[in-house]
């Protein structure tokens, strides 16, 4: 995403695939703030990662591959969902089933970063079972987790399998944790 003179991107709008470019950027926390640096996070995701979170769109060079945006940090996820939340809004209005996410104890809990957790892992491994999503929320966040309902912030425990299940399911059916775009 190149920048304009005011400091806004010239393409505005929610992509799900990155360049080093657009990373760098984006300015997000936990990222690289430069082509050369993002540049080698793309290829530790090449090397590493799986090959459904990374593609070299036609007609481009190694210089252009391009890496699925929960690639990024948790907190990058959560801050580049954010910032263009109308846009990831958009694109699922016509399912009512949208209407709930972004509600609940799971998409609100630590400041949506629970909700970026999750989507990365069901990326990333798309077979894993909720009971296995819950075990590594459990491991990454503890048994307790903060909400802020109303401007309070509330600690509560982590939800049950249950709701993990129904919050797992509803965002396969709705598509929010699909690389595919």
């Amino acid at each position: 995403m190149r920048t304009s003179d005011q400091g806004l991107p010239a393409r505005s709008g929610f992509n799900p695939w990155l360049t080093a470019r657009d990373i760098s950027d984006q300015k997000l926390p936990g990222v690289p703030k430069s082509d050369m640096h993002a540049a080698r996070m793309i290829d530790e995701v090449r090397k590493i990662g799986p090959r459904h979170l990374w593609r070299a769109p036609a007609g481009t060079a190694e210089a252009g591959i391009e890496v699925h945006y929960t690639c990024l940090p948790v907190e990058a996820i959560v801050a580049y969902e954010a910032r263009y939340k109308p846009a990831v809004a958009a694109v699922q209005a016509n399912d009512r089933r949208c209407a709930r996410l972004g509600k609940g104890v799971l998409s609100m809990a630590e400041g949506g970063r629970v909700r970026a957790y999750i989507v990365k892992l069901m990326i990333a491994q798309p077979r894993l079972a909720a009971s296995g999503i819950r075990d590594r929320c459990i491991e990454e966040f503890g048994f307790d987790v903060i909400i802020i309902p109303q401007g309070l912030p509330t600690l509560v425990p982590m939800p049950p399998m249950r709701t993990f299940q129904a919050f797992v399911k509803m965002l396969r059916d709705t598509g929010a944790a699909n690389v595919q775009s």
